[in-house]
């Protein structure tokens, strides 16, 4: 099931950004933000299994002088054992879906070079 983020999530998507990232990071940041979450500039989807998150996407609009608004993948990750599942691919359609709410046309997403 893919649903908005909401506080009570911090301690499994911290999890998740440790062990699929590698971003270290306290779930009392994570539950701050998602508190703190400005609804109409950003958006935080998790998709939920058996009661679990098992991933995240985190998009933002990003607005620059030369180009039309897009939004901006800030963050995108799944548990290693439910990686080349579809789950990844659901998020990211429901940041589309989102964005289109937005009537944004165009999202980004930029990824380190050790990714694949």
């Amino acid at each position: 099931m893919i649903r908005k983020a909401v506080p009570a999530d911090a301690e499994q998507i911290q999890v998740i950004c440790e062990t699929s990232l590698g971003y270290p990071c306290e779930s009392s940041l994570i539950t701050a933000r998602l508190a703190h979450l400005n609804h109409d500039e950003e958006v935080v989807f998790v998709e939920e299994i058996d009661d679990t998150v098992v991933g995240f996407v985190h998009g933002e609009r990003y607005c620059c002088l030369y180009f039309e608004d897009a939004v901006n993948i800030l963050g995108l990750a799944v548990l290693r054992e439910f990686q080349r599942q579809g789950c990844g691919r659901r998020l990211m359609e429901a940041v589309e879906r989102w964005a289109r709410t937005k009537h944004i046309l165009y999202i980004r997403l930029n990824s380190g070079m050790t990714r694949t």
